[in-house]
């Protein structure tokens, strides 16, 4: 596990099962399942929509660290329960489908070995992901799951191979 220096709070029950993974998340893996790592706004500044280029590339790589260190599969983005950013701050910039795009992009090209999934809701969705230097949406967002009673239209997600 790497030291996060973009602190990233972590509950009691979640605590619980990443220090117990080899009783928890690991006979799961085992089993056939893929366990990924939900991230998601905590009521603060650190929307997952609203890193800056900065933010986004050292946060991916901690993702990657953390999801390495856990032996998970993966990661899901999320953008709720954020609250406007400070922009005097570098991690930031405005909240932006563009900036969501770009922490997603950075995800798949610091551990493409891994899942970098969607919930889609917010100002992310599916069908409005951009084009990250020269890499199509498709190529670095590998699922996204729609929100309550809503269909997800997959857009330009053309290189997808959904799986039953």
């Amino acid at each position: 596990r790497s030291r996060s220096r973009w602190p990233r709070p972590r509950n009691k029950l979640e605590k619980k099962i990443l220090d117990h993974n080899d009783e928890y998340l690991q006979p799961l893996r085992k089993a056939g399942m893929k366990v990924i790592i939900s991230i998601l706004g905590n009521h603060d500044q650190a929307g997952v929509a609203q890193l800056s280029e900065m933010g986004a590339k050292e946060f991916a790589r901690e993702i990657a660290a953390y999801c390495r260190g856990y032996n998970l599969d993966g990661v899901a983005f999320d953008d709720e329960y954020s609250n406007d950013p400070v922009l005097s701050n570098p991690w930031l910039t405005e909240q932006s489908v563009e900036a969501g795009s770009r922490l997603m992009y950075e995800c798949k090209k610091a551990m493409p070995e891994k899942i970098v999934s969607l919930y889609s809701l917010g100002s992310l969705y599916a069908r409005n992901l951009k084009i990250i230097d020269g890499v199509e949406p498709g190529q670095y967002c590998d699922y996204s799951v729609a929100d309550y009673g809503r269909s997800e239209d997959p857009g330009i997600f053309s290189q997808i191979l959904w799986q039953p």
